[in-house]
């Protein structure tokens, strides 16, 4: 659709939008798993599937997709901080881990996901994993913000490895 210099995509138009898929299955997760739990995860895992990266990474310099770009970085971020808490809920603990590497690959700074990765290593009884975690997640941020893990997270690794 055109309008004046400014084309965009017709309303109505018969095509399927990634980024509404996205936002759709999120948005049905929030009545939560107490109400529905196993179609709480398939929504979550529906929605992480949609979410590929990057909204428009050719675009990345441009400031006319920058907030966008943000505002779907963090929906990706808390939907799979929130499956993640779920997946530890129900002892799917791969899939925990699997999925604190895509939060860590998209925000290497997200604490909560070594505090995952820990607690998933420790139900699968790998304790050297547990320290190279808490490692990695003290050198991050160390690095990147020049802070140290919160105290949930030292106290973490200190039941973890006691």
């Amino acid at each position: 659709l055109r309008e004046g210099t400014v084309y965009g995509l017709r309303p109505g138009a018969d095509i399927s939008l990634d980024v509404d898929q996205f936002k759709a299955a999120i948005a049905a997760t929030k009545n939560g798993p107490a109400v529905d739990p196993d179609r709480t995860v398939e929504n979550l895992s529906r929605a992480l599937d949609f979410y590929r990266g990057e909204y428009l990474p050719d675009t990345r310099y441009e400031t006319w997709a920058a907030m966008e770009r943000e505002h779907l970085a963090v929906y990706f971020l808390q939907t799979a901080d929130y499956a993640c808490e779920i997946y530890l809920k129900q002892n799917a603990f791969q899939a925990v881990i699997d999925l604190c590497q895509r939060i860590l690959a998209q925000d290497n700074c997200w604490e909560r996901a070594y505090r995952y990765l820990m607690t998933a290593y420790h139900h699968l009884g790998d304790h050297g994993q547990i320290a190279r975690t808490y490692q990695q997640c003290t050198d991050t941020l160390q690095a990147e913000l020049d802070v140290s893990p919160a105290p949930e997270t030292i106290t973490l690794f200190q039941q973890l490895t006691s």
